[in-house]
């Protein structure tokens, strides 16, 4: 994903953040939607950014009625992942597993706009030196950050009833916890998470990827 990115519209006219960071997960779900098989784990990738989202953000995601501000389009993003994963799990859970998963602070590449030479710096980096650099920071590496999301995916695929597979539409906080360790099930109240913000983002999502989808990816953000 990105983060503090200047206020850059794409080449469909839409706010960057939104697009990388979840408009193209929306998408990439409404091609592969009729190939999934029964339970096949869906996961959206969020942040705990997430948490400070503005609530009435999310009723013009696309920022059409806003001023822009590098922070709020950040955090809406990133809300905007949680929210549209809890409708998906509304909508097709019998069908899907559906999570979100914020991996925690990770010495990554998101950092391009804010710090672009703690960026460069990194793209060369050993894994060796990554570690020692995540020890230093308290976060996680990005084979940590993968892994127990990864974990989750595998607990997704395991037989009917294991305890080991993922909450069906529950949001994993990877900020909530350690480097190296899984994160819990946030539980706690947030403003905007309410079924009906939640559907009123799954649709103005829809209609923003609509025009870049295939006749079978528009059917299947439909359903």
């Amino acid at each position: 994903g990105i983060d503090g990115a200047p206020n850059t519209r794409t080449a469909q006219g839409l706010e960057l953040h939104l697009q990388v960071n979840h408009l193209a997960s929306v998408a990439l779900y409404a091609e592969l939607a009729a190939t999934l098989p029964p339970r096949a784990p869906v996961v959206s990738f969020t942040s705990s950014a997430a948490l400070d989202a503005n609530p009435a953000a999310l009723s013009d995601i696309a920022g059409a009625e806003r001023g822009y501000n590098t922070r709020e389009a950040y955090c809406v993003s990133k809300a905007c992942q949680v929210a549209w994963g809890d409708e998906l799990a509304r909508r097709r859970g019998d069908a899907l597993t559906v999570f979100s998963v914020d991996p925690g602070q990770t010495v990554s590449q998101i950092v391009r706009y804010q710090l672009p030479q703690r960026a460069k710096q990194r793209a060369s980096m050993r894994e060796a030196q990554l570690v020692r650099q995540a020890r230093t920071l308290g976060f996680r590496t990005p084979r940590e950050a993968a892994s127990w999301p990864a974990a989750l995916l595998r607990g997704a695929l395991s037989p009917p009833g294991d305890p080991q597979a993922p909450e069906s539409g529950a949001w994993y906080l990877g900020a909530a916890s350690a480097p190296g360790e899984p994160g819990p099930i946030w539980r706690e109240q947030v403003a905007w998470r309410t079924a009906a913000t939640e559907a009123g983002v799954w649709a103005q999502s829809a209609a923003l990827v609509r025009a870049s989808l295939s006749p079978a990816g528009q059917a299947a953000l439909e359903v």
